[in-house]
C-alpha cells in the first residue's frame, strides 16, 4: 500500500478496512476491549477532563503538577527565555540529561 505506485482505490480501502477489523478482533480477544477503546483511552474526554489524572498516575507526581509546570513556564517566559528553551528544558528533564552535556 505504501510502495510506489501509491494510489487510493477500492483495493486500498478494502485492505485498510480488513487490517482495522483484524487488529480490532485481535485486540478484543487478547484484552477484552476493541481497538477503538484502546485508541480512545489515551485521548482526553470531552466533558472538560484534560487527561490530568492519567498523566498524574504515570508520572507519580503530586496532584498540582500541572499548576507547578505552568508556573515554571510563566517564570521562564517572563525571565526572557523563549518557548523553545522551555521545551528543551522539559525534554532534558524527561531524559535525565543535564544542560551542557
Amino acid at each position: 500500500m505504501l510502495l510506489p505506485p501509491r494510489k487510493l482505490d477500492l483495493y486500498t480501502l478494502g485492505l485498510g478496512a480488513t487490517w482495522f477489523m483484524s487488529a480490532g478482533y485481535v485486540s478484543e480477544v487478547r484484552t477484552g476491549h476493541g481497538l477503538l477503546w484502546h485508541v480512545g483511552r489515551g485521548l482526553p474526554r470531552w466533558n472538560g477532563d484534560r487527561g490530568e489524572g492519567t498523566a498524574q498516575a504515570w508520572k507519580g507526581e503530586a496532584g498540582d503538577w500541572l499548576d507547578q509546570r505552568r508556573e515554571k513556564e510563566r517564570e521562564a517566559l517572563e525571565g526572557g527565555r523563549g518557548l523553545g528553551d522551555v521545551i528543551a528544558d522539559q525534554a532534558r528533564g524527561a531524559f535525565g540529561v543535564e544542560k551542557g552535556q
